[in-house]
């Protein structure tokens, strides 16, 4: 049941049966989360109708009861037996009337769906049980097809929905009797020349009290027969005077109700010889423990054979309990049970007919007490011990009941006892002790015997002593008064008997009993307390399994309470450190590792991914690097395979690059006329060249870098015809070189005394190569401007020595300068001194740029913008290299490191074809 109260604090939960006085019994309950709550009420009677109200409280006192709510229990087997069980013998001896009354109504605990009806007949002879089972909606049932003349055990059960209830006590009922039966067998053996001896056994199974015998008798050629009326415990008849011939015999037994069946005739023929043989009939002997026994042997023959006697195939030596008397008969005298056994008897002659029987044998069954039972305790409730068994050795009968023994462990005492029927193995031993050690044992019951008592199980009910609440949950207090919840205790399944209360006032160390009998209710309250003052509350709790003392400190006044909290305001427990609750602390470091790991995977997972990454692009990056290499070779072939001529440009520069190493391979220049006087009107004539410093040429001691910068600078020095040209050869060969830029790249010059400095300390083997290219008129009349112009710089950044290295060219390097030059051919000297000579004879715009004097541009210079042909390009090439290698077998490759080697043997001219 799921029941929300109004507050915070506890819940009083009641119920009560409908139909009552409309009181109500109530439990208190702690408050679950949220304020809500759900209680399961036990100790309710099945299929009954209970009302449920809830009541909140707080410390100042108990709220409303909520509205009813109507339940009912589900159904259980009824918890009592049928009343007034009778039974009597039908008609005819094969039938039981049996009646009953049903259990009280406050026991069926539901709807009664029938009746059980059990009848159970024991065979005291045997072990065997036979066992019927009827159901019925009445109250009296007719039961056929008994045997007669026997006893049935009945039992009559209620039975609901849930099942079968308590069995009704066991009733023996006995069938009535019936006509006799046939007698089990008849022998008929010539006992002399005029004598006959006759034996036979009982009617099996007997079916009345047995009055006695008729012996039927028809002599040769006699119509009627006569009749020998016999006593009933007669088994044998001798006959004499018989005249030969044969006769004939039939037995009948009779009972109180009438004569039976007769036994099949059986024919003598009296001859002059008598045969030997054995006369007594065999058959089942039982008997008990410590009785005598006889088996009866007749013989008959002429002369009287003596019989011999065996048990179980083994000769039988008669002595101390055996004797054998003189008509042959074996007695056995306190019989035990390793007697049992085939006994049989038989004779040895030599006058034996076929036809005469010679042996009869014996089945011995000795019947001792059953063996003591094997006992166990099944279960146990607080009221309550459930004791099943399981049955021993019987001693060869049926048991017919049980006896369940139990007492007191501790201080001893009477000895209870409950004698159950046969078909019981389990009884609930009630009204017991809460949390009490009891001892128990079990007994069996035949028609022999009692069995020795089982080994004594000792058995605790369940319960244990009371269980105090939390420190927070024991009492509260407000200025001037206590409250002892007493309803917040635990029973630990034993009711709590009383309470016992004890104060202890503030430097008092003695303590005073409130109460020492205090009954269990919900909350005592203390009060005419001093104000903020602690006492010392002592409570002890009592039942049946023991007592608990719990004490605490509390505080009366503003913030009073237990552990000094407000005044009525029921306390929060105290905190628990982490590192004192195990479990907790388990599932702790198990995140911490679980997550330790997870971080770990994801580690070694990313620097794999980033190596597989670094690897897969740096291959790429190879692969592009190549690629863009074959391209710009590509790029190279099918741009310089024809020289164009570009388009025409203002006669300015582009501004100086930041760095001297991005100084672009072709760079414009401006060949002025002349200087000073010169006519300043005169359109400048422009000249492309190509400057290859030697910091970034192939120099010994210094490889050549894989730079996009540098490639670019090796295919510029590989494709335009190349002059490396070391500036220690060239000292004596003074050209000028004019070069007009922007107004603002005269920052970007070195000061004299710098450069002075710099040269003074530079070692004077220091060689600079510097190559310059110079374009021909070209005839081509496209206007398609030359790849080259769309070539860019990007700024590189150089150290102090690299910076030291210039020659002439010292501090940061020109931007790529390019211009068209038109004109014709003609021969130009160029000459670069060292830097320690330029300074102090050129001017400020020749000194700027390291020359030693300006260059007189070509003559013949055209300003037409007619380009070269595809044709007339390889043309022009083809006879430049013819006049070259005429000439002076110039060497013409595009390797830096082979011309050096090839220029270091030859005479150091320097001249340009232009």
């Amino acid at each position: 049941m799921a029941l929300t109260p109004p507050a915070r604090c506890d819940r009083r939960l009641s119920c009560s049966s409908l139909g009552n006085d409309g009181s109500y019994n109530f439990s208190v309950v702690g408050v679950g989360a949220g304020g809500g709550g759900r209680e399961v009420v036990t100790a309710l009677r099945p299929w009954v109708q209970y009302a449920v109200v809830v009541r909140a409280y707080n410390a100042h006192g108990s709220g409303p009861i909520s509205p009813p709510v109507v339940v009912r229990t589900l159904e259980d087997v009824p918890s009592a037996s049928p009343v007034g069980v009778e039974c009597s013998g039908g008609a005819g001896g094969s039938s039981l009337h049996v009646r009953w009354a049903p259990p009280p109504a406050a026991a069926h605990n539901g709807l009664l769906q029938g009746y059980r009806l059990t009848l159970t007949r024991l065979d005291d002879s045997t072990e065997k049980v036979e066992e019927l089972t009827r159901m019925t909606s009445g109250r009296e049932e007719i039961v056929g097809g008994l045997r007669a003349w026997s006893n049935y055990t009945v039992t009559v059960s209620a039975v609901t929905r849930a099942g079968a209830g308590v069995a009704s006590p066991d009733l023996t009922c006995t069938t009535r009797e019936d006509v006799a039966g046939m007698p089990a067998g008849l022998r008929a053996l010539q006992s002399s020349d005029d004598s006959a001896i006759l034996t036979w056994l009982p009617p099996q199974p007997p079916t009345g009290v047995l009055l006695g015998y008729t012996l039927n008798h028809r002599p040769p050629h006699a119509r009627a027969p006569l009749q020998h009326p016999l006593h009933a415990h007669a088994n044998s008849h001798t006959l004499s005077h018989l005249t030969r011939g044969t006769h004939e015999f039939w037995l009948t037994a009779r009972t109180r109700v009438g004569e039976g069946t007769p036994t099949p005739a059986v024919k003598l023929t009296m001859l002059d010889t008598v045969h030997a043989g054995v006369a007594s009939l065999g058959g089942v002997i039982v008997v008990t423990q410590g009785d005598d026994v006889r088996f009866v042997c007749v013989t008959v023959g002429a002369p009287l054979p003596t019989p011999t006697w065996s048990v179980d195939g083994r000769h039988l030596e008669k002595s101390g309990r055996f004797t054998q008397e003189a008509d042959g008969s074996l007695v056995i005298r306190g019989v035990e049970r390793s007697d049992r056994g085939n006994y049989t008897c038989s004779i040895h002659s030599v006058r034996k007919s076929p036809y005469v029987p010679t042996s009869t044998m014996y089945v011995l069954h000795v019947q001792v007490p059953p063996a003591a039972p094997s006992v166990h305790i099944a279960d146990a409730t607080s009221t309550t011990l459930t004791v099943s068994w399981a049955a021993g050795d019987t001693g060869g009968a049926p048991v017919r009941a049980w006896a369940v023994w139990w007492r007191a462990a501790v201080g001893g005492g009477v000895w209870h006892t409950r004698e159950l029927g046969r078909a019981h193995s389990r009884h609930v031993i009630t009204d017991l002790q809460c949390g009490a050690e009891y001892q128990v044992y079990v007994t069996a019951r035949t028609h022999v015997g009692i069995s020795p008592p089982s080994r004594p199980l000792t058995a605790r009910t369940s319960g244990s002593p009371p269980v105090a609440p939390p420190t927070r949950h024991v009492a509260s207090g407000n200025s001037t008064g206590v409250w002892a919840w007493l309803g917040r205790w635990v029973d630990g399944g034993c009711p709590i008997t009383h309470f016992m209360l004890e104060l202890r006032r503030p430097r008092d160390p003695t303590w005073t009993t409130l109460a020492s009998s205090l009954a269990p209710q919900e909350v005592y309250e203390i009060g005419g307390l001093q104000v903020g003052a602690i006492f010392g509350l002592r409570l002890t709790a009592h039942n049946a399994a023991g007592a608990t003392t719990t004490t605490v400190d509390i505080t009366t006044g503003p913030g009073g309470g237990v552990g000094a909290k407000p005044a009525g305001e029921l306390e929060l427990a105290p905190p628990n450190p982490i590192h004192t609750d195990p479990r907790l602390m388990a599932s702790a470091a198990a995140s911490a590792l679980a997550l330790a790991l997870t971080v770990a995977a994801a580690v070694l997972c990313f620097r794999r991914r980033a190596a597989a990454g670094r690897t897969g692009s740096g291959a790429t990056e190879d692969q592009e690097a190549e690629q863009n290499k074959t391209n710009l070779l590509q790029q190279r072939d099918t741009y310089y395979a024809t020289v164009r001529k570009p388009q025409p440009v203002p006669a300015t520069l582009e501004r100086i690059s930041e760095y001297s190493e991005d100084i672009y391979p072709y760079a414009t220049f401006q060949l002025g006329e002349g200087r000073g006087g010169q006519d300043e009107t005169v359109t400048n004539k422009f000249q492309t060249f190509v400057f290859q410093d030697s910091r970034y040429g192939v120099t010994e001691g210094h490889p050549p870098t894989s730079s996009d910068t540098d490639t670019e600078h090796a295919t510029s020095s590989r494709t335009e015809s190349s002059i490396h040209l070391d500036s220690a050869t060239l000292e004596s060969h003074h050209t000028a070189l004019h070069l007009p830029l922007d107004p603002h790249l005269a920052t970007l010059e070195p000061r004299p005394d710098a450069q002075a400095a710099h040269a003074a300390r530079r070692p004077a083997s220091r060689t600079v190569h510097h190559n310059l290219i110079y374009h021909a008129p070209e005839s081509s009349t496209s206007t398609e401007p030359s790849p080259i112009l769309e070539r860019k710089s990007f700024p590189r950044k150089s150290d102090g020595n690299k910076l030291g290295r210039g020659g002439a060219f010292q501090g940061r390097g020109l931007s790529k300068m390019v211009a068209s030059i038109r004109g014709g051919t003609q021969e130009t000297s160029l000459s670069f001194p060292k830097a320690g000579h330029a300074s102090d004879s050129k001017s400020s715009d020749d000194g700027k740029y390291g020359f030693a004097r300006q260059i007189t541009p070509p003559v013949g210079f055209s300003s037409s913008h007619n380009e070269l042909s595809e044709a007339e390009c390889d043309l022009e090439m083809r006879r430049r290299n013819k006049e070259a290698e005429a000439a002076s077998a110039a060497y013409v490759g595009h390797s830096r490191s082979q011309f050096r080697s090839y220029v270091s043997g030859k005479e150091k001219d320097y001249s340009i074809k232009v």
